[in-house]
């Protein structure tokens, strides 16, 4: 309770009787201490958090303040993580168009059993283009789509909003574009990070291609920025990763000296990161693992996994092999060597979820215990809403992306 007091001592004074207040007796009424009311309401659901800002202005004031959100996203991330859901559920209206959505579900699923629980749905009366996975961090998730349209909603809140597309530019399909999104420690702002592909003349019929990067800061006036240039190239798969104020991709100038591109979201500035010493080829799949870069890499064939996680530390970080995971066979798509497709991972907690050829796995790191969960993602029922426009039921064994999700208030 003092720890919390010390901590949002804000809070407190907003729920403290003003003066003028008339304050019942407290013999009918006892007085519940402020420090108690925060560390109540710390722990409750997003859900009901939202209900109780209708209980007066004060309250009001105190649970949309930052001390506030900051204190029950730090409370959240401490618990069990939720797995997040965005199936997508795409139409082809025109075989020269890509395939269409009119609506996105946020959907929240707790893995060995066969429903999920929608947080929100969005619905686009004129379509959206299919979209990448999204990325998730603090509670809020970031859609980007083949089309360039970008989108940030908060599951937990159900507010949403389209982003402005990006400056006009002549690029590069979007196919090759990165798309980053992480929290600025030094700001405490959500900033939108964009690579891409720009093509000049060079002379005569020859274009030469160099490297852009953009960032919008979410709240602002979301007017994009053009900030300094990536140094080395980038591949856009695997997706990049947000881990303590620096965004991760994956550098491909060089295939025989594989290092991580690093965006700090403060200073806005780029710098390498040397990649864990792996054995080549293989495939990688970067995430944040307890506060900490992870990198899932599968070395060719495809039969184990190595679990590798770094420092952080930006002058000299270093690599440190955690475990070594033998993948479940039915999880690894066939071909030859390092055509062979892995599972691809999501980190839920102490366990990993290993999803792969409509199979999936639960590894606990602690017990290093493999098994297998009986309903996999794809074969999951998704509810909808009912009208002359959506059906009831989306139909199983539809494309999703799943990630780890912290329920939040932040807006």
């Amino acid at each position: 309770m003092a720890a919390a007091t010390r901590s949002h001592p804000d809070l407190l004074a907003s729920s403290s009787p003003g003066p003028g207040e008339v304050v019942a007796d407290h013999q009918a009424l006892p007085y519940i201490p402020d420090d108690l009311i925060l560390a109540i309401l710390r722990r409750l659901p997003a859900k009901s958090v939202l209900r109780f800002r209708c209980v007066s202005k004060a309250w009001l004031a105190m649970l949309s303040s930052r001390s506030f959100v900051d204190a029950h996203l730090e409370f959240s991330a401490a618990a069990r993580p939720t797995m997040l859901i965005v199936p997508g559920k795409y139409h082809l209206l025109d075989p020269r168009r890509l395939r269409t959505a009119f609506w996105m579900g946020f959907y929240k699923y707790t893995s060995g059993g066969a429903d999920t629980e929608l947080l929100h749905g969005e619905r686009f009366p004129g379509g959206v283009a299919s979209w990448f996975k999204p990325m998730h961090c603090d509670g809020l998730i970031l859609v980007y789509t083949r089309h360039q349209e970008l989108m940030v909603c908060n599951p937990a809140t159900r507010e949403f909003v389209q982003l402005l597309r990006e400056t006009e530019r002549d690029c590069l399909s979007c196919l090759h574009d990165a798309v980053g999104f992480g929290r600025d420690p030094r700001s405490n702002t959500y900033k939108v990070v964009r690579l891409f592909y720009s093509s000049e003349h060079g002379g005569g019929l020859v274009n030469v291609f160099s490297c852009r990067a953009e960032v919008l800061t979410l709240g602002t006036n979301q007017q994009w920025r053009r900030v300094a240039t990536p140094p080395r190239l980038f591949n856009p798969h695997p997706a990049p990763v947000h881990v303590s104020g620096f965004i991760y991709w994956s550098d491909v100038s060089d295939p025989n000296n594989l290092v991580l591109l690093r965006f700090n979201l403060a200073t806005e500035t780029f710098a390498a990161t040397p990649y864990p010493p792996c054995k080549l080829p293989g495939h990688a799949c970067l995430a944040e693992w307890e506060g900490e870069l992870c990198c899932f890499w599968v070395p060719a064939p495809a039969e184990l996994a190595e679990i590798w996680t770094c420092d952080g530390k930006a002058d000299a970080p270093t690599w440190t092999r955690r475990i070594s995971v033998r993948l479940p066979t039915d999880t690894i798509t066939p071909g030859l060597a390092y055509a062979q497709g892995p599972p691809t991972v999501t980190f839920h907690g102490k366990d990993m979820l290993l999803r792969g050829c409509r199979k999936l796995y639960r590894y606990s790191v602690e017990t290093e215990e493999m098994k297998r969960v009986a309903v996999a993602v794809e074969d999951l029922k998704y509810d909808r809403p009912v009208d002359s426009d959506y059906l009831q039921k989306i139909s199983a064994r539809v494309p999703s992306s799943s990630s780890s999700f912290t329920l939040s208030m932040v807006p």
